[in-house]
């Protein structure tokens, strides 16, 4: 038993350090990390073990039976196994495609999706024996295998283009090597139709659990998913090639599906630029700056603006995006591009109440961010000058005489 055991804890060890199988990178860190794959592995394990030292007597309380269904164990099927081999089976395939749907789901809706399809994989298998194989109705049914084939479809409708190698076969489009895996499932099911089930394999469980996976992989938008994913891989390789008007046509495609993506429209921007097209670079320059500043995300406007005003000869935006550009840059401590964004406000809207407090803020910014009371003082003689009758006209005075008699 405690072989045993350790047998099994260096086979989850192994997997949790061999190489993804499928070519794809996964985020890294806490927030990639397989939490709920990982969890299924443990449970699955420590129930085979926990059903190894109770006896066939446990087996046959919890697995699923056709003519006996109990709601439990429509479920409790999914996490009992028959020997190591169907254990570690199921296990190995679980974490090598389940870690990738996991990623693209989420924790949550994974757990939710596996349970699933274990629910349905169970009932579809049930029926089927009552229906073809009523002889074997008594016969208990255990494994993870209906689960993991619902994983498998969601996997097939979301990585379809992700390239897959396994040993020494060439690395094919997970597209091809799922079609081939149930390609054969469909033939060893209706081998053992015609057999009358001789192989005791419950083929059903898998061919119901990967249709479902593959069902509801469509309204979890996981298509769309892989679409941006192939998308931006197929706008990389056109930037590493140096073919910048085939990028820019890929991340223009991506951005009409996506149009809150300010990040897509950032990097749109950098290839207009690169391209020598300021005017388009202008113009996803200032969606970027619009979408972010909406999002209050200040860090990523002020970056995005000082691109902008790095690359273009001239940026000029409207007067409420200035402000919010001004805000979010002086909201990430950029003091100088909060700065240049009030400066341009002042400059591109001279006559409206909009330059006078963006003066006034303008001025702020020099007496109490950067320090300069000299430029301060400058500016508020000069909103003097242009707007005498302003209704901040009183504050800007009591201004410079406090920093006059401060010097």
């Amino acid at each position: 038993m405690l072989f045993l055991a350790l047998l099994i804890l260096i086979a989850l060890l192994v997997l949790l350090f061999t190489p993804i199988l499928p070519m794809r990178r996964r985020r890294g860190g806490v927030a990639g990390f397989p939490f709920v794959t990982v969890g299924l592995l443990a449970i699955n394990t420590i129930v085979f073990l926990g059903s190894m030292s109770s006896g066939e007597e446990f087996i046959r309380q919890w697995a699923l039976v056709p003519n006996d269904l109990q709601l439990a164990s429509l479920l409790s099927y999914a996490f009992l196994h028959g020997d190591i081999f169907h254990l570690l089976g199921n296990l190995i395939t679980l974490y090598v495609i389940g870690v990738h749907v996991e990623e693209a789901l989420g924790n949550l809706p994974y757990l939710l999706a596996y349970l699933a399809g274990a629910l349905v994989a169970g009932l579809g298998h049930a029926g089927a024996v009552l229906l073809f194989f009523p002889g074997s109705a008594g016969t208990p049914m255990v494994g993870a295998s209906g689960a993991i084939f619902c994983v498998l479809g969601l996997f097939a409708v979301r990585f379809w283009r992700t390239r897959v190698r396994l040993f020494w076969i060439p690395a094919v489009p997970a597209a091809v090597a799922v079609g081939i895996v149930m390609v054969l499932q469909i033939f060893m099911a209706i081998r053992s139709l015609v057999d009358h089930g001789a192989d005791q394999v419950a083929y059903a469980a898998h061919l119901i659990g990967f249709f479902f996976g593959f069902g509801i992989a469509f309204p979890l938008r996981v298509l769309e998913q892989s679409a941006r994913e192939y998308g931006i891989e197929d706008a990389e390789k056109a930037l590493a090639a140096g073919d910048l008007t085939t990028a820019a046509g890929y991340y223009r495609e991506l951005l009409v599906r996506t149009p809150t993506d300010g990040g897509l429209a950032h990097t749109l921007a950098l290839v207009h630029v690169r391209l020598g097209e300021q005017e388009a670079a202008h113009r996803y320059f200032t969606q970027a700056l619009d979408l972010f500043s909406k999002q209050g995300n200040a860090a990523a406007v002020a970056r995005i603006y000082s691109d902008a005003q790095t690359n273009l000869l001239r940026v000029s935006l409207p007067v409420r995006l200035l402000q919010r550009v001004a805000s979010a840059c002086e909201d990430a401590q950029q003091y100088e591009l909060a700065r240049q964004a009030l400066a341009n406000l002042c400059r591109d809207f001279t006559h409206t109440t909009d330059a006078e407090l963006g003066m006034l803020k303008l001025g702020k910014l020099h007496l109490q961010k950067l320090g300069q009371r000299d430029n301060a003082l400058a500016i508020f003689a000069e909103f003097l000058r242009l707007y005498p009758t302003s209704e901040w006209a009183n504050h800007v005075r009591g201004l410079i005489t406090e920093n006059q008699n401060a010097s």
